[in-house]
């Protein structure tokens, strides 16, 4: 690897690192629900469920303020010794909560974290790569190695938000950096005829673009989904 960079330009490089994490993270506070597309946890931080568990959402209606229910989606859950409430948002005409199911089988265990890791790696590579093609290459060969480079980060990164007890935005800061040095790092030692300074300035700026538009992605399809 050619990594002769004069100092000044690595301190410089640094300061405009830190700057973009801290304006992203500035960006990121203000959006209803952090969802980081690199960082693939959608509850990494607000209540999230224990390891061994799975979230289920629920909503509830009434057609008067604080009337009866009309319709009540969380009663099969409220009651059940298998799930514990976990949080609950509302208004006078309705809301939804979140439980968390314990009697998990190995299947539905799968089947869940698939389900919820398969959205988050399918947006990251769709914002990623386009920007890839633009600042690095156009090649194939450079093309399958930013899809593999992602294909690994975003499932470990997904497993770490998930299962380690370590939580906090200082931990998702140190691990949003390690993704971005992952990455360029992989990239660079396989497609070692472009500068790594280059590769480690795109690892930056495409992991801020996941960190964004990942989370307004993933509303609006939550969205919809509701509807």
């Amino acid at each position: 690897m050619d990594l002769n960079i004069p100092i000044f330009d690595i301190l410089e490089l640094m300061k405009k690192f830190l700057l973009n994490v801290f304006l992203a993270l500035l960006v990121l506070i203000f959006i209803p629900k952090p969802v980081i597309a690199d960082v693939p946890n959608p509850n990494y931080l607000t209540a999230r469920c224990n390891p061994g568990e799975i979230k289920v959402d629920c909503s509830y209606k009434s057609k008067e303020p604080f009337g009866p229910k009309t319709y009540n989606e969380c009663a099969k859950y409220e009651n059940n010794p298998n799930y514990r409430f976990l949080e609950g948002t509302g208004s006078s005409f309705g809301g939804s909560q979140k439980f968390c199911f314990r009697a998990v089988s190995t299947s539905d265990f799968v089947g869940y974290h698939l389900k919820t890791l398969l959205p988050l790696v399918l947006i990251t590579l769709l914002l990623e790569i386009p920007l890839f093609l633009m600042m690095i290459s156009k090649s194939r060969k450079a093309l399958l190695t930013v899809l593999f480079a992602n294909l690994i980060s975003v499932p470990l990164l997904y497993i770490a938000t998930t299962f380690l007890p370590f939580t906090g935005i200082i931990v998702l800061i140190v691990m949003e950096s390690i993704v971005v040095v992952f990455e360029a790092v992989f990239i660079k030692l396989i497609l070692k005829e472009i500068g790594f300074r280059k590769i480690l300035i795109y690892s930056f700026a495409a992991n801020a673009l996941s960190a964004v538009f990942g989370s307004l992605i993933l509303n609006i399809i939550s969205g919809l989904l509701k509807i």
